[in-house]
């Protein structure tokens, strides 16, 4: 299987060049699909050779090296983390005292409502404020839960 996906490139290589205007444009197609990528704090393995023959105990530094970026790197997602649950923390903390507030001045305002005698309004204002704690409550309780999940 692996042979059909390389004679697959290889047509397709053909066919680019073919395709291509000029020996420039052919050039190019032929860096682009030479062209290696490495991605990583390593070398590959037979680098490690090399580096070892021009300078010796540099394949062990270079090691070392990425096991402390990938330490380093560790600590400031740790630290990111941190900071995002203080911060939503301290958001959700805010909502629910704004909420509990302006609850109890709609309870308050119903019940002078109620005594003034507009009965309707002071149940309306009086029944949506208290809805307003009690969905407060469930978020908060919900949210608790997952925190601990």
């Amino acid at each position: 299987m692996a042979s059909k996906k390389v004679s697959n490139e290889v047509k397709v290589l053909e066919q680019k060049l073919e395709n291509a205007n000029n020996s420039e444009e052919r050039q190019k197609i032929i860096a682009r699909e030479i062209f290696l990528t490495k991605s990583g704090p390593l070398p590959d393995p037979k680098d490690f050779s090399k580096y070892e023959e021009v300078l010796p105990g540099s394949a062990n530094r270079i090691i070392e090296m990425a096991e402390k970026n990938q330490q380093h790197r560790i600590r400031i997602e740790l630290t990111e983390q941190e900071l995002y649950y203080k911060s939503n923390n301290t958001i959700t903390s805010k909502g629910i005292y704004s909420s509990t507030i302006i609850s109890i001045v709609g309870i308050v305002g119903a019940v002078i409502l109620g005594v003034f005698g507009s009965e309707l309004a002071s149940g309306i204002i009086g029944s949506l404020s208290l809805g307003n704690i009690v969905v407060s409550m469930i978020n908060s309780t919900i949210n608790s839960i997952r925190r601990k999940e």
